[in-house]
């Protein structure tokens, strides 16, 4: 697909959008797979301009398949993925109920260009003006680094231990040496925090305390402290026998007043270049491209605009372009 792409100087999605045109020698097993993918995209490029980013994202992370990948993968590295994932929606809920003109839909792509405000060269000049600041880090990444106060957010059931960790006992203790190497960080103090109610998946769930807090002994508690309008808890030891909640049950999306569209109608071919003057391109014609330069029309097959040319050029290298795509000027 990559030669296909270069040989006529159009884009990869171009091909796959395109595919039955060019002789790639892909199964038929195979181009109906690539063929699904290509109307998924324009399924949701249709569905852009008319949802909000939450309504469209959250749409793409059940329909693409990422939630079903993403669960499959209980490693730690699959795990970060998942609250990755996790983070993502929750700032495109929060993005999509910004108080703005109501006659705009925040979209996706404004989410986009809203994050990609947030370039490298301005995080590097707010470092260069504050070095006094939190470092904001995975607790992966917190191993063999020592800090005098550490805070540890999330401590609750089913994030903090994850949920896909409850399902056996070897991956509950890695989450609890987790914990350890977390709180080990800490020279000073240690604050512990959880939510009693948070944003997951893009919906609000009410939260139980880890389980990792009612271990740590008393003794090793300094103070707890409860702030309301947070729903959040600083550090809560709570009584010995609190019950394990419910494993979370996640119903797929619903977009309240719209109907999903249609993957099949979206699916419309990409419209090809506007090249009719090529319609009587024959053997033996002078030709120019625009990234290959002068070359002579060796052969012409099919008819116009399936039609294929082959073309040696100046250079030595031999094409084979498809007319509907070439981006030729005949010369003579």
């Amino acid at each position: 697909m990559i030669v296909a792409a270069a040989d006529n100087d159009i884009s990869i999605w171009m091909v796959l959008d395109n595919l039955k045109d060019f002789n790639i020698g892909i199964s038929p097993r195979v181009s109906e797979k690539i063929t699904e993918f290509v109307n998924m995209i324009k399924s949701f490029s249709a569905m852009l301009p008319n949802y909000t980013a939450f309504q469209l994202g959250d749409y793409i992370y059940y329909t693409a398949g990422i939630k079903r990948e993403l669960e499959q993968d209980r490693t730690p590295e699959g795990m970060n993925r998942m609250e990755n994932i996790q983070e993502l929606l929750n700032g495109l809920r929060d993005f999509s109920e910004k108080p703005i003109d109501k006659e705009v839909i925040p979209t996706l792509s404004m989410f986009m260009e809203d994050v990609a405000l947030l370039t490298n060269e301005d995080r590097n000049k707010d470092d260069e003006q504050d070095q006094n600041r939190v470092l904001l880090m995975t607790i992966h990444s917190a191993k063999g680094l020592e800090f005098n106060y550490v805070y540890i957010g999330g401590l609750e059931e089913n994030l903090f231990p994850s949920q896909m960790a409850l399902t056996s006992r070897e991956e509950l203790e890695e989450e609890r040496r987790l914990f350890y190497v977390a709180v080990t960080r800490a020279k000073k103090q240690v604050v512990l925090t959880y939510a009693m109610s948070r944003y997951r998946y893009g919906s609000a769930q009410s939260n139980e305390p880890s389980r990792f807090l009612e271990e740590i002994p008393a003794e090793c508690v300094a103070s707890i402290s409860y702030r309301e309008e947070a729903s959040e808890h600083v550090f809560s030891r709570t009584p010995s026998a609190f019950r394990k909640p419910a494993p979370a049950v996640i119903t797929p999306p619903s977009i309240a007043g719209k109907k999903l569209v249609s993957m099949n109608k979206a699916a419309q071919t990409s419209t090809p270049i506007d090249n009719s003057h090529l319609n009587g391109l024959k053997a033996g014609m002078r030709v120019e491209h625009e990234r290959f330069g002068q070359g002579e029309v060796i052969t012409v097959e099919g008819t116009y605009p399936n039609s294929k040319a082959t073309v040696m050029f100046s250079n030595g290298e031999k094409k084979q372009l498809l007319l509907k795509f070439a981006k030729l000027k005949i010369v003579s």
